[in-house]
């Protein structure tokens, strides 16, 4: 295979991985957007769209591995090329951003799931400061998404 068409993998693995990883954010911001509903309605409802939620740190924990990967591959097949411009500089820095909020997301995650199984009537000041703490990651994490975007397509130096 010619580098071109390896390199051309990569940016595909790395493209796939970043649409996973976007796709997958926007739908756990709106099936937490929606949690919220049933939750202060009807508590039955609420094991299902946990259960929904659940799975979707694995999957972008994947995508991470996917980009990572292929950018690494793409590093590699460039021999450093990108690293040495400002705009990957600044993308490569928000990237390592976005997985520290995500870990600290995911934390809440963890807290909320064990909030709602406890069920006591003193978890509502506990569940509102986690609702707003995964409110506000989840936006900042696609506002930088959006940020590593426009980084991508200008390629400023």
């Amino acid at each position: 295979m010619a580098s071109q068409t390896i390199f051309q993998v990569f940016l595909l693995f790395h493209l796939t991985g970043f649409a996973v990883l976007t796709g997958t954010l926007l739908l756990d911001t709106v099936t937490l957007s929606r949690f919220w509903k049933p939750y202060h309605q009807d508590k039955l409802l609420v094991n299902p769209a946990l259960q929904a939620i659940a799975g979707f740190p694995r999957l972008m924990g994947i995508a991470f591995g996917l980009l990572i990967l292929s950018g690494v591959g793409m590093m590699a097949m460039t021999q450093g090329l990108f690293g040495e411009q400002i705009w990957f500089r600044i993308k490569f820095g928000i990237i390592l951003t976005i997985i520290i909020v995500r870990l600290t997301s995911r934390k809440q995650g963890v807290h909320l799931r064990e909030t709602t199984i406890n069920n006591q009537a003193d978890n509502s000041k506990k569940i509102e400061k986690i609702k707003n703490s995964l409110s506000i990651f989840n936006g900042v994490q696609l506002a930088l998404l959006f940020i590593i975007i426009l980084l991508s397509v200008f390629k400023f130096n």
